[in-house]
């Protein structure tokens, strides 16, 4: 469990005292009617104090104030507008909404030279990209606002800023080290301010980091430091995450006495205050040190209490729960309630892999939404500059009537001048409306850049599903499960990739697997088989489906084979430069499944049934370098391949399965 928070900053404009309430500010705003810069200051501060409690009377308040400070030219208090409503629509959870009035502040920070509140809106909508899982912008933010905030001296802004980039760093597993000097360096600063609060949270996660690095001491050490920090400033809703992970160190020194008594405590802690999900993880590391004293009874108990609140709550901790569960039953030797639990993980572990991709599909339609509303307040400007066109060409033909007039009454000669004047004008006007047609053409060019983005989105969404899934969920709103009686199951896995992945960095790992998937992808797509996923270096593709074909099972045969040639190619190349080899395993089985779309706002489309796990066992039980088949696949493609038979296998979970290697192909393949 990860205990990192991000930080948005509210600076308070407007103070009259210590103490103030909304009764008393109103009444300030009821008794102050001049529309002056105080005014807006009061209309941010009402925003601010509803921030919480109403988002309704937040936004109002927000709104009012920009509109006035819009009317005085009160440059400042309009940035600070935009940021109070941008707050209101990020408490709602409307990323787009916020990340577009938060760009407005800024580009008004920017024009009057406020570094200060630069600072404060990098980091603000860094957290929105942090939100939607997008690390990377996330940290261009956050260090742009860590940059200025150094450039002012401002304290607070630099710690905020460095708990950000902590935060993100900490939330990628193969980064979490990174954190570790941006959570040392923010420490410093909240002990200067003497806040309990941040430093107590900030040093279990810097504990939690050196306790993954097995640097014990160092690890309970600032785990010490955030139990003092938040007994004294009484924040006891992060406390039992403190306890826990003290009780933790001292059961990896196999003080299993102190492990208990620690866990114990923030498991009581947690039940007193009625923190649901910290009860959870309390219990979930108690259970795991029981099992490591091996009181499986007891351990068990525990872990069915956590499970049981955990899936009342919905706390992400069921997984942790779950392989203890399963590690229990193991050591047990009851391996039917191990495999009970080991499928129910599978399925958890399915629909996390599910929740990343909607993420990653929530932020690119963040970003279309975004780009699209700020395209929306271009044309408002616009439309707002062709009145005041339209104004100043009303005011020249008023002019020139009245003058026209004047002249009539007094001679010849000013009826000249007159004409003159007119001609004049009209040479302006004629400009104006040229001017005028231009922005016409500026503000079709933005609605034809706008389509162009949304095909771009529904060109994202048919890489993601199937193109007749995603016609169908077009149309109706809803993609209809679809059962299949026979299709064949395709998955690949690279032997010793944890030995392989510690000699790499994480640039150069990310690197080399993306150009094996990236081959696969152009295999599997000339083979004309389906892409269903990748979780870590394994990879799952399925015949047969969304269109059903006669031959699954021998394209299926021809492209795992294709697979292997190419992992042989690319391991000679290796070879040559002293690189370590790519060893891979493939498996392959055939049989019913059912394949639909995960979820109601985001998708993913997925298979499920007893031949995907058949699948996963067929590559685990194979060797490295061969395509293993089940006999259900043999019998589909024996006229067009030799194959070796290889007896009956046992295979994790499954007992004796019928396996076959195969060897070579019989009939030139040809795919159609």
């Amino acid at each position: 469990m990860r205990r990192w928070f991000l930080l948005l900053l509210f600076t308070m404009v407007f103070s009259v005292g210590k103490g103030n309430d909304i009764d008393s500010l109103n009444a300030l705003l009821n008794n102050h009617k001049a529309e002056d810069p105080y005014r807006v200051d009061l209309l941010l501060e009402l925003s601010r104090r509803y921030l919480n409690s109403s988002s309704a009377d937040c936004q109002q308040y927000a709104v009012q104030a920009r509109e006035l400070a819009e009317k005085i030219n009160y440059l400042k208090g309009l940035a600070l507008a935009y940021k109070s409503i941008g707050l209101c629509f990020n408490r709602e959870g409307k990323f787009p909404e916020s990340l577009t009035n938060w760009n407005q502040s800024l580009a008004i920070f920017e024009s009057i030279g406020d570094v200060d509140g630069q600072s404060n809106m990098f980091n603000n909508i860094g957290t929105v990209y942090h939100n939607v899982g997008d690390l990377v912008k996330a940290l261009d933010f956050y260090f742009k606002s860590l940059k200025t905030a150094e450039q002012t001296g401002n304290k607070l802004r630099i710690a905020t800023a460095l708990v950000n980039i902590g935060a993100a760093y900490f939330d990628n597993p193969v980064t979490m080290d990174k954190a570790l000097p941006y959570y040392l360096d923010a420490v410093k600063y909240s002990e200067e301010d003497g806040d309990k609060e941040a430093i107590g949270t900030i040093s279990v996660n810097i504990g939690e980091i050196y306790f993954n690095q097995n640097k014990l001491e160092e690890a309970l050490l600032y785990f010490e430091k955030s139990k003092t920090a938040l007994e004294e400033g009484k924040f006891y809703l992060s406390l039992p995450y403190t306890l826990s992970f003290i009780g933790k160190v001292h059961a990896r020194k196999k003080d299993f006495a102190k492990a208990i008594d620690f866990q114990t405590s923030a498991v009581q802690m947690a039940s007193v205050n009625n923190f649901q999900f910290e009860k959870v993880f309390a219990l979930a590391n108690l259970g795991d040190t029981y099992r490591e004293l091996k009181d499986y009874r007891k351990a068990l108990r525990i872990f069915l209490e956590a499970r049981q609140l955990a899936e009342t709550v919905g706390s992400k901790e069921i997984r942790h729960i779950l392989e203890g569960m399963v590690a229990t039953y193991s050591a047990m030797g009851d391996f039917r309630n191990a495999f009970h639990y080991q499928t129910l993980l599978a399925e958890i572990k399915d629909k996390l892999y599910t929740e990343d991709n909607t993420k990653t599909i929530q932020r690119f339609q963040m970003e279309f939404e975004t780009e699209k509303k700020q395209a929306q307040i271009n044309l408002l400007t616009k439309d707002s500059e062709l009145q005041e066109v339209n104004l100043q060409q009303q005011r020249y033909k008023i002019y020139g009537l009245t003058a026209g007039t004047f002249f009539l009454f007094v001679a010849t000669f000013f009826l000249l001048k007159n004409i003159q004047l007119k001609t004049r004008v009209n040479t302006e006007l004629l400009l104006r409306n040229k001017e005028i047609s231009n922005q016409k053409e500026e503000i079709s060019a933005q609605r034809d850049d706008i389509e162009r983005q949304k095909g771009e989105i529904e060109s994202l969404i048919l890489n993601i599903l199937p193109e007749e899934v995603a016609v169908e969920l077009r149309k109706t709103g809803v993609a209809t499960p679809r059962y299949y009686d026979n299709v064949s199951v395709l998955f690949t896995d690279f032997k010793e990739f944890t030995s392989i992945a510690e000699g790499l960095s994480a640039q150069d790992l990310v690197a080399e697997l993306n150009e094996c998937f990236v081959a696969f992808d152009d295999i599997i797509e000339r083979h004309g088989l389906e892409k269903i996923k990748t979780i870590g270096d394994a990879y799952m593709c399925a015949s047969g489906i969304p269109t059903t074909t006669a031959d699954h099972a021998y394209r299926a045969v021809c492209a795992a084979l294709a697979i292997q040639e190419y992992i042989e190619e690319n391991n000679r190349k290796r070879r040559q430069r002293g690189s370590p080899l790519w060893e891979l395993r493939i498996g392959i089985h055939s049989g019913p499944v059912v394949a639909g779309v995960v979820g109601r706002k985001k998708f993913a489309y997925d298979i499920w049934g007893n031949t995907v796990n058949i699948a996963s066992r067929l590559e685990s039980s194979g060797e490295v370098g061969r395509v293993n088949i089940s006999s259900a696949t043999y019998n589909l493609i024996k006229d067009s391949f030799k194959c070796e038979f290889r007896g009956k296998i046992l295979a994790k979970n499954m007992g004796e399965v019928e396996m076959y290697f195969v060897e070579d192909q019989l009939v030139e393949a040809r795919i159609v």
